[in-house]
């Protein structure tokens, strides 16, 4: 299934650095955006802390970020 995410300019920009930052600490040529969020939609499954957190964003921000 394919997911579709609106990130802001400056969140996108963000995202990459450290994507470039953990490819160079990995000595890989690159680390992808897409298996970065794939891992953390993961993480949010199987750890509830994280979700809780996340959860509490979410109703701050009124059910969205956008």
């Amino acid at each position: 299934m394919r997911v579709t995410l609106d990130l802001s300019p400056a969140d996108h920009r963000a995202l990459k650095r450290w994507c470039n930052i953990t490819a160079a600490a990995l000595e890989l040529s690159q680390v992808p955006l897409a298996p970065v969020l794939r891992i953390l939609g993961q993480q949010l499954l199987a750890d509830q802390e994280l979700a809780a957190r996340v959860r509490a964003e979410l109703e701050q921000a009124g059910g969205g970020m956008y």
